[in-house]
């Protein structure tokens, strides 16, 4: 981490532990996640100030059925099984919870494609973007609206990043 993160290396190592081969693992795992969701959180917020039309964000957090699904949790990609209605590209046990979800899923997506807007009739409401509440569409158990999720670990990839950016513009003289 040191040698990724430099200086900032202490901070990372705070916000994801690794005191044991496990945790370092399970911290890898997050590190990870949270990463990818730093950047649509970035996406998102550029889109809000710059864009012409609002951004909708949202998180994963259902958790595929049977014992590997509780091993592995709410996994990078395994929400493409959802938005596309096809199970079978993961092994787990689907169940009815699976398919409600995946039908709110492509509902939303589809009134996306249809008018720029995700929302509609018998669906929860998903609120554009905002960056000061930070929320999300959590597609968890219950599909619900959530704020501020991991804002710390993302916070973290923001300082990162502008650390970046400014050892970036020192050596090139660009501004």
């Amino acid at each position: 981490m040191k040698q990724r993160y430099g200086d900032m290396a202490g901070q990372f190592l705070k916000a994801y532990p690794a005191d044991s081969d496990p945790q370092a693992l399970e911290s890898a795992y997050a590190s990870y996640c949270d990463k990818r969701s730093w950047e649509m959180r970035y996406w998102a917020r550029m889109q809000t100030k710059t864009g012409h039309r609002p951004a909708y964000r949202y998180y994963f957090s259902h958790r595929p059925p049977g014992p590997e699904g509780e091993r592995l949790g709410a996994f990078h990609a395994l929400d493409l099984a959802h938005v596309f209605g096809n199970f079978m590209i993961y092994p787990f046990p689907w169940d009815d919870t699976d398919r409600k979800l995946s039908e709110t899923i492509m509902s939303y997506w589809t009134n996306f494609a249809k008018t720029g807007d995700p929302n509609g009739a018998g669906l929860p409401k998903w609120p554009a973007y905002d960056p000061a509440d930070d929320n999300v569409l959590d597609f968890g158990d219950p599909v619900s609206v959530r704020t501020h999720v991991h804002q710390a670990e993302l916070d973290f990839f923001d300082a990162c990043h502008a650390s970046l950016a400014a050892a970036q513009s020192t050596r090139t003289g660009v501004r």
